[in-house]
């Protein structure tokens, strides 16, 4: 195994990382993202190992890896983040330690602000939108790029509990 120290909120966690399996073809998408994912130890994670997760999660999944736009997606109760490489930008320093982190954990400084509308596309179903919203990121200290303005939140069409984020 392999350790990934990871940042939160000032504190560190290891995070195992498998060593390659030559046999590992999912996902099939390409990019730093997908290998990740590949070799992470999602037993760790309330997600359980990426053989056990529903269709719904590997489709979303390949969904945002496939995608040239920012794609974020947010699973179970815990919010556990799987993000494409365009995505990396807006994590900064905390790429790739947010990688199957649940988003609270992740964004503390944003959480308040976050909190509500995740509850209520969750409780609702129904998709929320955010138009030329700025967020400054700390400690990082990242700034959203202007153009990347558009924050859309949205429940998986099977009901099951996760957010699907998308920017641009």
């Amino acid at each position: 195994m392999l350790e990934c120290l990871k940042a939160s909120t000032g504190q560190f966690k290891a995070f195992n990382m498998r060593l390659p399996d030559p046999s590992s073809t999912w996902p099939p998408a390409g990019g730093e993202m997908a290998e990740l994912i590949r070799h992470a130890d999602w037993s760790l994670t309330p997600l359980g190992t990426s053989q056990q997760w529903p269709a719904s999660l590997r489709i979303a999944v390949i969904t945002a890896l496939d995608s040239p736009l920012p794609g974020l997606v947010m699973w179970g109760p815990e919010l556990i983040q799987i993000y494409n490489d365009a995505y990396q930008p807006f994590l900064a320093l905390r790429h790739p330690l947010a990688l199957g982190q649940g988003t609270r954990e992740c964004w503390p400084e944003v959480w308040a602000f976050n909190q509500p509308i995740f509850r209520q596309v969750m409780r609702t179903g129904k998709p929320h939108h955010l138009q030329d919203q700025e967020f400054t990121i700390e400690p990082s200290g990242v700034r959203a790029r202007p153009g990347v303005r558009h924050f859309l939140q949205r429940q998986r069409r099977d009901r099951t509990p996760s957010c699907a984020s998308g920017a641009q």
